[in-house]
């Protein structure tokens, strides 16, 4: 026996929403099946039709539906509460955004990936000959690089400047 998906109440405040990111070229392409999803089981479609219809798995199909059923209790609170257009779009946004990625936590944080980005695209200096100057150059760039590593708070294995 077939089991029959939650109902979903999509408001038509929420539709005009849902229609505008849908048709926005600004709208990251990840959200515009979740989008799709959301309206089409607003009007009452069975998963398995929209996995045909947008050719994607019912399972996919059904996790979009109660992420949205999880989210509308808050939504709903916020529609009566009278907020913006805009405040609700960014509710909508958080309800279809990606959940949290499995798996250990980010090593550097995005201001040290960003320094680190810098530091691998600043361009080599190079001694003018290959003699003993040009080593004792190449030595002190080696410190150089090992003091620029250590400015950057950097933990666990060295970040070195390719060359």
């Amino acid at each position: 026996m077939a089991r029959t998906a939650p109902k979903i109440l999509v408001t038509e405040r929420q539709r005009r929403i849902l229609d505008k990111l849908e048709r926005s070229h600004k709208t990251p392409q990840q959200l515009v099946p979740r989008v799709q999803i959301v309206k089409l089981s607003g009007q009452g479609v069975p998963n398995n039709e929209q996995a045909v219809e947008l050719d994607m798995g019912p399972e996919a199909i059904g996790r979009w539906r109660h992420r949205w059923l999880d989210g509308q209790a808050e939504l709903a609170a916020a529609e009566e509460s009278g907020v913006s257009e805009l405040e609700l779009e960014r509710l909508i946004l958080k309800v279809l955004a990606d959940g949290p990625r499995p798996g250990a936590p980010p090593r550097f944080g995005a201001h040290q990936v960003a320094q680190i980005f810098a530091l691998a695209c600043e361009p080599r200096r190079r001694a003018a000959s290959p003699s003993v100057t040009g080593r004792l150059e190449r030595s002190r760039e080696s410190w150089e690089t090992r003091d620029r590593r250590l400015d950057l708070g950097a933990p666990g294995r060295p970040i070195f400047k390719g060359g």
